[in-house]
């Protein structure tokens, strides 16, 4: 019987000191608490910001390959068009010297369907429309 009377004792004792230092106890377990939360969640946490450096890495090399890319279209493109340009000026130079050509080949033709046929002018306005490809003299109209 005396030690229920000590246990009881010792137990009112004990809950007057919990009652007396409530607010400190709820304190440490607190922060107790935190520590334990602390230590579990920052090897998680570390993990995480490891994650997205690797994130913020790739997105950064996504990007440079993305810009490489860009300018080898525009230089692609630059040479398409310098190319371009290219052929399209010789093209109108050898178009112009084709026109001079043909101009003096006609011209040297209707000269010669003129020295050929001085006598008979239906004749030469046939040739002429012929040659031509247009209708310069109708034959048998007076001009």
């Amino acid at each position: 019987m005396l030690t229920w009377i000590m246990f009881k004792m010792k137990s009112k004792l004990a809950f007057a000191w919990l009652k007396k230092n409530a607010l400190v106890i709820v304190l440490a377990t607190g922060i107790l608490g935190l520590m334990i939360y602390q230590m579990v969640t920052r090897a998680n946490s570390e993990k995480a910001v490891k994650s997205l450096m690797d994130q913020l890495d790739k997105a950064r090399q996504d990007y440079e390959k993305a810009n490489q890319l860009h300018r080898e279209e525009i230089l692609r493109r630059e040479q398409i068009e310098e190319h371009y340009r290219t052929v399209i000026d010789d093209l109108t130079k050898k178009y112009g010297e084709s026109v001079a050509r043909l101009n003096q080949n006609k011209e040297t033709r209707v000269r010669q369907i003129i020295a050929e046929n001085k006598d008979d002018p239906n004749l030469m306005a046939q040739r002429l429309n012929s040659t031509l490809g247009f209708t310069l003299y109708h034959p048998g109209e007076t001009p």
